[in-house]
């Protein structure tokens, strides 16, 4: 893969010529979503690619306009999932599974240049995404939880006093879940296979690159890392594992 092409200028136009191009899935990463922002990436989406929408929802985002749960709405005509994840300042933009574009840019009409007063976002487009990457995503998806209409009504609520009266509302996220020590085991069935899967997922078969995908996503490495260095970060994770279960 040569040098990734980075996109500065008309930031909005490539995440939509992106979402355009999706044929059977499409993923849309960003903690602040506004409607108007969504919609125009929903217009260019062919109807039958799949959609996931990971987002936060904080009720000071909500009340400052800078995320709406309106979208929930778009998301459900669609039969797609919106998940919501507290800590998320990501923004990944996914087209099929093998082209991203990932950056500063979150769904709103300053961010992608859809008024006459846009930020100064940039955007850098992977093809194919690396291992890491597809790792990173499977990480949030686990981490993050369904939106619903009760998470929802909570967040409009809390939003609406934060509007009335900034200093006594609080702003305590639903979604907030505290860390669960839990058993891990590797996923994959060779897992002498996964620095090479770690390198590219191109040759893998189905099952063997979901299954190294969990186990990269569960491990949290790093990319761009030598074999050695790899093992040894493989290596120093099952030992915290097994030191957090007592084992």
């Amino acid at each position: 893969m040569g040098a990734p092409r980075v996109v500065w200028n008309e930031v909005g136009s490539a995440v939509v010529s992106l979402m355009a191009s999706a044929r059977r899935h499409s993923i849309v990463i960003a903690p602040f979503i506004t409607g108007t922002a969504f919609g125009q990436l929903l217009e260019a989406l062919p109807f039958e690619a799949e959609l996931l929408v990971i987002t936060r929802w904080r009720a000071s985002d909500v009340a400052a306009g800078i995320s709406d749960t309106c979208i929930l709405d778009r998301v459900a005509e669609r039969s797609g999932r919106l998940l919501l994840h507290p800590s998320l300042h990501a923004k990944v933009y996914v087209a099929d599974k093998n082209r991203a574009l990932v950056g500063s840019a979150n769904v709103t009409n300053s961010a992608l240049g859809f008024t006459h007063d846009p930020n100064r976002e940039v955007l850098v487009e992977l093809e194919p995404l690396p291992s890491v990457l597809h790792a990173f995503i499977r990480r949030i998806e686990k981490e993050a939880v369904e939106a619903s209409e009760e998470f929802r009504r909570k967040i409009e609520e809390a939003a609406e006093r934060l509007r009335l009266s900034p200093r006594q509302a609080d702003d305590k996220q639903a979604c907030m879940h505290a860390g669960v020590i839990r058993e891990w085991y590797p996923t994959l069935r060779n897992p002498a296979r996964l620095y090479t899967l770690y390198q590219s997922l191109e040759d893998a078969a189905a099952d063997e690159r979901e299954a190294a995908i969990d186990d990269l996503a569960e491990i949290a490495i790093a990319d761009g890392l030598n074999e050695c260095d790899f093992r040894d970060a493989v290596v120093r994770h099952l030992t915290s594992c097994a030191h957090l279960t007592g084992r």
